[in-house]
């Protein structure tokens, strides 16, 4: 190995890492992370004389093209482009990706730990530092006030930092599954503290957002991650999350959030819990996937038909124009059954090969986002298809060596 590829793996590896701490930069400069690590893998790439990988790229990224098809019958062409914008990682990291060689991707993956606790730590801190400066500032709210509060301020009150607390309650979850694979490799008993400490502050932001789907995806992958990694003691570990949910059945925000699920009706203005409008919005979703199954309405103008339905059916939806807030269902009615077909396509032989290989990391993203994506539209959400994209092409580099 030269010095340049040696100097040139080592700031890729820097450039890893910040990747793995985007919670931490404001939006814009999210996307200049990207870009500029992008730019230091295609200078790798030309240095060392790698061979592009075809065959990675194109089955990391087949189903964006299908959906990119969905331009040729799209009439709001400026719509689609903010929407293809938004969505560009989902061909941007495959593309990044398929520029290493072999030795490269066996760099990255001997870092893989030190990355985990990079996103670990840098979720802890997105929570907590908003917490008490808002906390210290605002002499009015109890530490209870604060926690109702929170996210609300982490929404509308901090700028290009602002993210909705369904995606930074997924981030949260997600920083506590990474945190099991990574506790398993630990040898050091106070470096096992820290982490079951870190572990506690993130629970403590779960339940204050007490979103139901992400928590939903949570449990749900907690018992996938015991199936894989623990077999042999699955019964003892199933009570740990029947106690899970004890708990949060035993805390108001939490138990009163999933029983909205228990009485579940259209929405009316006197009405409104966020299950109620889910129930409206997947009901008239449905509406319109029955009137065009095959191909859907296009990248541009499926969300116009929506509202206009909304207008119809459900006229208080259309002041926040929501969504079809279930990404499957909006692959429907973005593409029709050719884009989710493609798309459940390329998901379950992901998830196949983790399987075989024993990728468990990869294996708890696929089951996380893959539950999730019932209840948000991650993919056209910025906080979501970055980290979703990064992290199945970043965990997928075991398989690829495999």
């Amino acid at each position: 190995m030269g010095k340049n590829k040696k100097n040139y793996i080592s700031i890729i590896t820097i450039a890893f890492g910040f990747l793995f701490g985007l919670m931490l930069f404001p939006s814009n400069i999210k996307s200049l992370i990207i870009i500029i690590t992008g730019i230091f893998v295609l200078v790798n790439f030309f240095q060392n004389k790698n061979t592009f990988d075809k065959k990675y790229f194109l089955s990391n990224s087949y189903y964006f093209i299908i959906l990119l098809i969905t331009f040729l019958y799209t009439k709001d062409l400026n719509t689609a482009s903010l929407k293809v914008q938004t969505m560009i990682s989902l061909v941007a990291f495959p593309l990044i990706f398929s520029l290493f060689n072999k030795n490269d991707k066996q760099v990255l993956i001997e870092y893989k730990f030190n990355y985990l606790w990079i996103y670990i730590i840098g979720v802890v801190l997105y929570n907590t530092i908003p917490f008490l400066w808002f906390y210290s500032i605002i002499p009015n709210y109890s530490f209870l006030g604060m926690s109702y509060h929170l996210k609300n301020f982490i929404m509308n009150n901090i700028g290009k930092y602002g993210i909705h607390p369904i995606y930074m309650s997924m981030h949260c979850c997600l920083a506590v599954l990474f945190s099991l694979k990574l506790f398993l490799s630990l040898k050091k008993k106070y470096v096992k503290i820290l982490l079951l400490f870190l572990n506690l502050i993130l629970f403590f932001f779960i339940l204050i957002y007490a979103r139901k789907g992400p928590i939903i995806a949570f449990l749900i992958t907690l018992v996938t991650f015991f199936y894989v990694e623990k077999r042999k003691y699955l019964k003892y570990n199933l009570l740990i999350v029947f106690g899970l949910i004890v708990l949060l059945s035993l805390i108001p925000t939490t138990r009163n959030r999933f029983l909205e699920l228990a009485k579940v009706e259209k929405m009316t203005v006197d009405d409104s819990s966020s299950s109620n409008i889910r129930y409206t919005i997947y009901k008239n979703s449905i509406i319109l996937v029955k009137e065009a199954p095959f191909l859907g309405y296009g990248i541009g103008d499926y969300q116009q038909e929506l509202n206009k339905l909304y207008k119809k059916n459900a006229p208080i939806l259309l002041d926040n124009a929501y969504n079809s807030h279930n990404q499957y269902l909006g692959f429907l009615l973005i593409g029709g059954i050719i884009l989710l077909v493609t798309f459940l396509f390329y998901f379950c032989e992901k998830f196949v090969i983790a399987f075989q290989t024993n990728n468990t990391l990869l294996i708890l993203v696929l089951v996380f986002y893959g539950i999730a994506m019932l209840f948000e539209n991650i993919l056209e959400r910025e906080n979501g298809v970055i980290f979703f994209a990064f992290f199945i092409n970043f965990f997928s580099l075991k398989n690829s060596q495999e």
